[in-house]
C-alpha cells in the first residue's frame, strides 16, 4: 500500500509539472512563473520561444518525480533522496532557469 501511495504522490506531482510545461508551450500569451504575476506581451522579444523555453523548464523539472516513483520499489532511501533533491535543489534550479529565460527574452 505504501508503494501505491508513493507512486500516486510522486507521479501526481510529475504529471502536474508536465502539465504546466505542456500548458506553457501551447499558450499564445507569455507564460508567467509565479502565481498572480503576469508577463506583458509587449516586453517579450519572442513569445513562442519564450513559452517554449518555459515549457522545457517545467518538463525537465518533472523528470526526477517520474524517476523516484518506481525507484521506491527497489530502494526507499534512494527514492526519498531523489525526492528531497528534486524539491530543494529543483526549486532553486527553477528560479535560476526562469531568470535565465527572462534575461534572454524579456525586455526590462
Amino acid at each position: 500500500m505504501g508503494f501505491a501511495i508513493w507512486l500516486i504522490s510522486t507521479w501526481g506531482c510529475a504529471a502536474l509539472f508536465l502539465g504546466i510545461g505542456i500548458f506553457a508551450g501551447s499558450r499564445e500569451e507569455p507564460m508567467w512563473f509565479w502565481t498572480g504575476s503576469t508577463v506583458p506581451a509587449g516586453k517579450v522579444r519572442d513569445i513562442p520561444e519564450y513559452n517554449k523555453a518555459n515549457a522545457r523548464m517545467w518538463k525537465i523539472y518533472s523528470v526526477p518525480y517520474w524517476i523516484c516513483g518506481p525507484i521506491f520499489y527497489w530502494s526507499v532511501m534512494l527514492a526519498v533522496v531523489i525526492l528531497i533533491f528534486a524539491c530543494l535543489m529543483g526549486s532553486a534550479w527553477l528560479i535560476w532557469c526562469y531568470h535565465q529565460i527572462e534575461k534572454k527574452y524579456v525586455m526590462k
